[in-house]
């Protein structure tokens, strides 16, 4: 949660632009232990296309990157 009270999503994958996972989940064992979190699976229609070329332009802008884990 954005300190504005705004969610904020801190997972998200695209499978082959055809499925897209959003979720509020850090991808942590403790957080899956501790936390309760949502998520939301998206499949078919361009979201999941849609979502994975703006992942790219973000990570190209560097505003977005992977966590090195």
């Amino acid at each position: 949660m954005l300190r504005d009270g705004r969610p904020a999503v801190r997972t998200a994958f695209v499978e082959q632009s055809c499925k897209l996972f959003l979720g509020s989940a850090n991808l942590t064992e403790s957080a899956a232990r501790r936390n309760i979190e949502a998520g939301a699976l998206i499949r078919g229609g361009d979201a999941p296309q849609r979502a994975a070329g703006h992942i790219v332009e973000l990570q190209h802008r560097g505003v977005l990157w992977r966590e090195a884990g």
